[in-house]
């Protein structure tokens, strides 16, 4: 079961390089390239997908050891 909503990559790509006006979702455009904010975009469909020691890590505190 999907926990987040799915929107296709290319309105992804959008929201992440432009953010939502009057939202807590900044706009990422100035900060990255293209390239990064399609990797991101990937990473984000892919999220369902990962192996279980990547979600584990993913769920673990930070600072805290393997």
């Amino acid at each position: 079961m999907k926990a987040h909503p799915s929107l296709p990559e290319n309105q992804d790509f959008y929201i992440i390089k432009n953010g939502v006006r009057r939202s807590a979702m900044p706009a990422w455009g100035n900060i990255m390239a293209d390239s990064e904010i399609w990797q991101v975009v990937t990473f984000l469909h892919h999220l369902d997908n990962l192996p279980l020691s990547v979600q584990q890590g993913l769920h673990r505190p930070a600072g805290s050891n393997p």
